[in-house]
């Protein structure tokens, strides 16, 4: 097994999760919609419509569809340099992969949803009186960070694994 394999095999297993995921927060939505319809005063919630969109089963499938060229794009340099058999190394750089995806897969529809918040679409008055711009402002910061983060994890998945072996040769 290669790591271009089993990074594939990896993320595979985050999409399902993702997916699975998203299925046990159906419940959460359909109670908010039934909670709503008595009273025919149901507005576009910009915030709460967008993290349905992009909740984590539409995401769980994109990334299955995507997995094996994720993994050949993130994992292809290691692959080239490294024997047929899978080692240490290898489950390093697809673990690195596989947690920047997470990442990245995990905030993105919180940066979205904490933008349009802010841009004061999603705001409502009493949000607006209270002045939480500030609480929003720092989840964004939040948001953002392990967003990049992610990222981090996925473009320097090589690197890193190289960072660690050095230090266990030390």
């Amino acid at each position: 097994m290669n790591a271009r394999l089993l990074g594939k095999i990896g993320l595979r297993i985050l999409a399902v999760y993702l997916v699975g995921l998203g299925f046990w927060l159906l419940p959460q939505y359909f109670m908010f919609v039934h909670d709503k319809l008595p009273d025919h005063s149901v507005t576009a919630n910009l915030d709460y419509y967008l993290e349905l969109i992009f909740n984590p089963t539409v995401f769980g499938l994109i990334l299955w569809f995507l997995a094996p060229r994720i993994a050949k794009w993130s994992l292809d340099k290691q692959e080239s340099a490294a024997p047929a058999s899978t080692d240490a190394a290898d489950w390093q750089t697809v673990g690195f992969t596989v947690l920047g995806v997470y990442f990245v897969l995990v905030n993105l529809p919180a940066v979205l949803s904490l933008l349009i918040v802010l841009t004061g679409h999603g705001l409502d008055d009493q949000i607006q009186q209270d002045g939480a711009y500030a609480a929003v402002g720092d989840h964004l910061i939040v948001s953002i960070g392990r967003l990049l983060l992610g990222a981090v994890l996925v473009l320097g998945a090589g690197y890193f694994t190289r960072l660690f072996r050095r230090f266990r040769a030390l």
